[in-house]
């Protein structure tokens, strides 16, 4: 960092305060030179830090030095630190580091390497659009064969949190792509398979991204939020309302693209096809009461919402009886604590009703 306080003193002593010296004159080439590598040497550069970071990085691993893993653990600590500003996340993008990362993420034969990269990979995604795109662009997805080929279930937690750190925000076109590359079906696979994926917070971070997927069913003919926003009179999800009455026939709803009419309620169908609320129903075990707490209110909506869209084909009248079977053991467990209220109990008295 710069030196303040010595600039404030040597300015003191260069100047009286009163007057101003008009006989200053342009740095000759050699002392402006001196004062740049002297300013350089005072003030630290984190762009220049993360190029010699991915540079060290980018080198060839060596397993044969029992230094070298720690090494690139320690160098990716170093490197999340500095993209935990979004400046610097998208910097790394600009300079042309990024798909070192994202080799290293995929290609390192080091398991804590790998792990500790899906973390930095994840901090330079998180609801930043611009790294999510050269995300998309380098290939990001292909984390997907990361979280079923990582024998470790810490890394493959990681692994998940990366990829899903891609879709976060409201990036039409990426859900899109993801939708296209089989993600639904992939995150209904994390939530059946208690194989390879025995992890609550895998089953919990899927249910919540599935959930997110949905949330923007109604969007994705779009191509993007603005377009959305423009089709239905918003202004950052606000309606917009005119009260001139001769106006509102003068506004016009955006053509949408027919090549995306397919994207009309993809998640719902999906969800629907596939049998989520069957295979959510493990989640309602009361054997397993607390180790799926955080995933249920994710799991309720959804199912709300689907029977809303297609009451005849969502909810079956087995499931139904699941559910009054859990609702009932659910008051039991309740009656424990006197005056307790349960939110859970209210979702699921009003998907019992709605199923009538």
């Amino acid at each position: 960092m710069v030196d303040w306080p010595g600039l404030l003193k040597w300015t003191m002593q260069t100047s009286d305060g009163t007057t101003l010296n008009k006989d200053i004159k342009p740095l000759d080439p050699e002392t402006r030179k001196w004062l740049e590598e002297a300013m350089e040497e005072f003030t630290f550069n984190e762009v220049k830090k993360m190029q010699e970071i991915t540079e060290k990085l980018e080198k060839p691993e060596n397993p044969d030095d029992p230094q070298d893993e720690d090494n690139r653990v320690l160098l990716l600590d170093e490197l999340l630190d500095l993209v935990e500003g979004l400046e610097n996340a998208r910097d790394l993008v600009k300079i042309g580091r990024f798909p070192v990362l994202i080799n290293t993420m995929l290609k390192s034969q080091y398991a804590e390497v790998r792990k500790n990269a899906y973390l930095v990979f994840s901090a330079c995604n998180m609801n930043n659009s611009f790294v999510q795109d050269a995300s998309l662009y380098y290939g990001g997805f292909n984390l997907l064969n990361s979280v079923l080929n990582e024998e470790k279930i810490a890394n493959k937690e990681m692994a998940l949190a990366a990829l899903t750190s891609i879709l976060k925000g409201d990036r039409l076109d990426i859900k899109r792509n993801f939708i296209e590359a089989e993600g639904v079906e992939f995150l209904l696979e994390v939530l059946k398979d208690d194989t390879k994926f025995n992890s609550t917070k895998m089953k919990t971070k899927a249910m919540t991204t599935l959930l997110d997927l949905m949330h923007y069913d109604d969007k994705y003919i779009y191509p993007d939020m603005a377009e959305y926003n423009k089709a239905n009179h918003l202004v950052s999800g606000h309606l917009v309302f005119d009260k001139k009455e001769e106006n509102k026939t003068q506004v016009e709803k955006p053509k949408q693209p027919e090549e995306l009419a397919k994207f009309k309620n993809i998640v719902k169908n999906k969800l629907i096809e596939k049998g989520f609320i069957e295979l959510g129903l493990k989640f309602l075990d009361t054997a397993q009461f607390h180790k799926y707490m955080d995933l249920r209110p994710a799991y309720y909506s959804m199912i709300i919402d689907l029977i809303q869209y297609d009451p005849k084909q969502a909810l079956k009248k087995e499931q139904v009886e699941k559910f009054k079977e859990f609702l009932t053991a659910l008051e039991e467990e309740n009656k424990k604590e006197e005056g307790k209220y349960d939110p859970e109990v209210d979702l699921l008295k009003n998907l019992i009703a709605m199923s009538k």
